[in-house]
């Protein structure tokens, strides 16, 4: 499907929905090349709001994703059984956990991270990094709209 030619409000679904296959086939292949393990595409609710230093709570990963309590709990067991997370107790609240990294997680992340920077360089190939930058800083406010932050 061809929809380069026909820029306009009623294909802009349809361009992002491509765009986001394009990059999770991308990121996959890529992850695969790097015989970094199967990273599920749903972990980076998780991987990319951990605070590196700290942990995060299990209740801000599920307002930061837009979803509730239980469904965060569900994934991050899943991640856990992976080995790529763990919970340990919040110093703040004796009754919380803190979601962190185990260095099987930091690893994929790391790798995850390098599959984005080459999928950048693939698009920046065909569109330029000026527009891409540029695409990027308009997604980000369109995200953050999403996210009830008004301009």
């Amino acid at each position: 499907m061809d929809l380069s030619s026909a820029p306009g409000r009623d294909v802009i679904g349809a361009q992002l929905i491509l765009l986001v296959e394009d990059f999770k086939r991308r990121h996959e292949e890529h992850m695969a090349s790097l015989d970094a393990g199967k990273i599920r595409f749903r972990y980076g609710k998780v991987l990319f709001h951990l605070d590196q230093q700290y942990g995060t709570r299990l209740v801000d990963l599920a307002k930061l994703n837009g979803v509730r309590i239980q469904s965060m709990a569900e994934l991050v067991d899943e991640m856990e059984a992976e080995g790529l997370v763990v919970r340990e107790p919040d110093p703040d609240d004796g009754r919380a956990k803190r979601i962190r990294y185990t260095d099987e997680g930091r690893a994929l992340l790391a790798a995850s991270t390098a599959s984005s920077f080459a999928i950048w360089d693939d698009w920046a190939a065909i569109i330029g990094s000026e527009r891409l930058e540029a695409l990027q800083r308009s997604l980000a406010e369109l995200t953050d709209y999403g996210a009830g932050e008004k301009p």
